[in-house]
């Protein structure tokens, strides 16, 4: 029994001297960890031989390396959203630094600082390889579809310009030869994008050679015959005199022969369609040349409405002069050229200038340019200089550009026909920062010259009492009629254009009314009798033309 005693004592003897040496062994490796998050340095687990002090341990550390360890658990950073992700480890790993410096002042942070910026660099480079990766993608998934838009075997210039135009610009859009290049160099830096490309037979690369082939097919089954025949019947139409009809054809032509040429810059039958079409078009403008067009400057800008700051002289422009940039109290002046006479592209000559300010509509103003119903050229004063300025509706513009606020406005300025049909048009930028008190000077200074120089016009050989009588009681607006003057001196027949039978005659009035908030204007419009087969019936309102304001003082002198 007492050998028993002995043996079980000694027995627990050892298990408690073994449970020490546990517990002292466990309190060294806890001061190692200590040491090793207190110290992180160069990261490695190399225990130091004498200690002298133990580091005070940093929650904050401890917690970037559980962090750190997360971020970098994948190996390809673009799986499980490793990038998305990376952004907000980036936070947390700064937000544990932030805690680190508050919390434990004087410990060591730069090897963490170093640590986050290689991270940084190694999600930024992910990110390109990502997007490159996706880009490479995106060009493949692209080249199917590319040139579908211009293999439309319904091409037709029905309406000339406009679809030659279009058919133009898909072309532009499509952008063929840079995106061709694109594709050859994602196949060239990216062995599996060349082996997905060349895969037939839905690869990116033989869907684009197919989809070249098809528009090589298409041009020439669809597209070069309806071109050629826009050349033919712009020479038939040039031989019958019908100038602006044929200018549209080659123009409808050559801009189409010019799309083809974007795809295909050395095809043959492109480059001669080209010529071809260009060749139509210069003969066409050289007999415009002679009858419509007034100078070579005019032939280069049909349609089109260019500005200055100095007045634009018809025939004698200044092509170094025009401008669209321009600063508030800055005098702008503009001219319009037409691609034929006005009385040809406007009924009766009427006609409307349209203003229109970032996109929306200011102002518009219609009237009549009956009296230069010949021309195709014409010269506008905008912002004028009040000390030469000549014109009238020059003072509404420069009031309503006036009004606008103090930033840089888009100014677009459009003439039009009675149909609302563009004859030109022409933009300009307007710096509206600076310079307004200038701007606003002019509009008054127009204002008081015009108003002190507007009288009723002289009468012609028709103003008669009793035609002066008949405009007045003709006149239906809510103005009060103060006077009419009949400026004609004879009247002007109107003949069917078909069978050339008389339709009517007219003549021009002028007719001083005064308006309900006191102010008086004069309005220019023409009377009219209809031809009865044996003579003309009653006087009645023909065409509205221009009007404008008159001091009410001066409509008795």
């Amino acid at each position: 029994m007492k050998n028993n005693v002995t043996k079980i004592f000694g027995l627990l003897i050892g298990f408690v001297m073994l449970l020490g040496i546990t517990t002292i062994d466990a309190q060294i490796n806890l001061n190692k960890l200590k040491s090793k998050v207190s110290n992180p340095g160069s990261g490695s687990t190399k225990e130091k031989t004498e200690v002298k002090t133990e580091p005070t341990p940093c929650d904050a550390a401890a917690s970037f390396e559980a962090d750190w360890t997360f971020a970098n658990s994948s190996v390809d950073e673009r799986k499980f959203n490793w990038i998305e992700n990376s952004e907000k480890s980036i936070g947390n790993f700064e937000k544990n630094i932030s805690k680190m410096k508050s919390d434990c002042p004087g410990y060591d942070v730069a090897p963490y600082e170093k640590r986050v910026a290689e991270f940084k660099a190694k999600r930024t480079q992910a990110m390109a390889e990502g997007k490159s990766a996706d880009n490479d993608q995106a060009i493949l998934d692209k080249a199917d579809m590319l040139l579908s838009s211009v293999n439309d075997n319904t091409f037709r210039l029905y309406n000339e310009i406009a679809d030659a135009q279009a058919f133009y610009n898909k072309c532009k859009d499509c952008d063929y030869l840079n995106f061709k290049k694109k594709l050859e160099d994602a196949m060239a830096r990216n062995p599996e994008i060349k082996e997905k490309a060349e895969k037939e037979p839905y690869g990116a690369a033989v869907s684009l050679k197919k989809g070249y082939q098809a528009f090589l097919n298409n041009a020439k089954d669809i597209i070069i015959p309806e071109v050629n025949q826009k050349i033919e019947g712009a020479y038939s139409e040039k031989a019958a005199k019908h100038l602006k009809e044929a200018l549209n054809k080659a123009e409808a032509a050559f801009i189409t022969s010019n799309g083809l040429l974007l795809i295909a810059p050395d095809n043959v039958d492109f480059l001669t369609l080209q010529k071809d079409a260009k060749a139509a078009m210069d003969a066409v403008k050289k007999d415009l040349g002679g009858t419509v067009y007034t100078s070579a400057f005019h032939g280069e800008n049909v349609g089109k409405i260019v500005f200055s700051k100095s007045p634009v002289v018809i025939k004698s422009e200044n092509p170094a002069a025009m401008t669209n940039t321009f600063v508030a109290g800055d005098y702008i002046y503009c001219a319009a050229y037409l691609s034929d006479k006005i009385n040809t592209l406007a009924y009766n000559s009427d006609v409307s200038i349209e203003i229109t300010v970032d996109n929306v509509r200011k102002y518009s103003r219609k009237f009549s340019l009956y009296y230069k119903k010949d021309l195709t050229a014409f010269d506008f004063e905008i912002v004028p200089d009040p000390t030469t300025s000549e014109q009238k509706g020059c003072i509404e513009y420069t009031r309503e550009l006036s009004t606008l606020s103090p930033r840089n406005h888009k100014i677009i300025i459009k003439l039009q026909g009675n149909s609302s049909e563009s004859l030109a048009v022409g933009e300009f930028s307007l710096d509206c920062s600076q310079g307004m008190d200038k701007l606003t000077t002019i509009a008054q200074d127009l204002r008081k010259k015009q108003l002190s120089k507007v009288f009723l016009p002289a009468g012609g050989a028709l103003n008669t009492a009793a035609l002066q009588q008949q405009a007045i009681k003709l006149w239906a607006g809510d103005e009060t009629p103060l006077r009419a003057v009949i400026t004609s001196n004879e009247w002007t027949i109107h003949r069917n254009a078909l069978t050339s039978i008389i339709e009517y005659r007219d003549a021009w009035t002028a007719l001083a009314v005064k308006k309900t908030d006191g102010t008086c204007s004069i309005f220019y419009w023409a009377v009219r009798q209809d031809y009865t087969g044996s003579g003309y019936g009653t006087t009645k309102f023909g065409a509205m033309g221009d009007s404008e304001e008159i001091p009410c003082e001066n409509v008795k002198k």
